[in-house]
């Protein structure tokens, strides 16, 4: 995942709102008193960890800056910043995984990708119900149980807003599609 930064035209002193814009697969929020950030849907799928790049390619900064223009007409005055690369945690169907695991005092709470501070109140309280109780009173969790990538019980909506840009995968099929590289 790659993103960028740009400093904002004096005429965009304010910050603006937070936005997630499935339909030109970006997000973009304000950072300090005069930068945006802009993420989008560009980058290496299932990149190799040990050997990946978080430098920020200069098409993928021409990507953002004609991307945010199209929500934010003044960003084109913007001045970029640079920006970096990393990595979404993702699980095969990008949701979370919430679970008790076989191990005694053992649980997992992972792949929020970068929306889990968004929910951090509410994973809270799920969470110390897990384990201070052994189950959740607050909202049923099964649905998002590791097994679920075994049972081959992925939570993938049927009817999606939208494609999945983290992935590449395409949401209007019912199954996984494998990768045009690896597979």
């Amino acid at each position: 995942h790659q993103v960028a930064t740009f400093r904002r035209p004096p005429e965009i002193a304010e910050q603006h709102p937070c936005c997630i814009d499935g339909a030109l697969e970006m997000y973009f929020k304000p950072e300090g008193h005069d930068l945006t950030i802009v993420g989008c849907g560009v980058g290496a799928r299932r990149a190799d960890p040990d050997n990946y790049n978080q430098g920020f390619e200069e098409e993928n900064i021409l990507a953002a800056a004609e991307r945010i223009q199209l929500r934010i007409p003044k960003m084109q005055d913007a001045l970029s910043q640079g920006g970096w690369g990393g990595f979404y945690d993702m699980t095969p169907d990008e949701k979370m995984i919430f679970d008790k695991l076989p191990y005694e005092g053992l649980y997992l709470n992972a792949g929020h990708s970068g929306t889990g501070f968004k929910m951090g109140p509410a994973v809270g309280i799920l969470m110390s119900e897990l384990v201070c109780d052994g189950a959740t009173k607050t909202m049923d969790i099964s649905p998002f149980r590791l097994a679920r990538f075994s049972e081959g019980k992925l939570l993938i909506d049927r009817f999606p807003y939208s494609t999945s840009w983290h992935s590449g995968r395409k949401e209007h099929k019912r199954e996984l599609e494998p990768d045009v590289e690896g597979g």
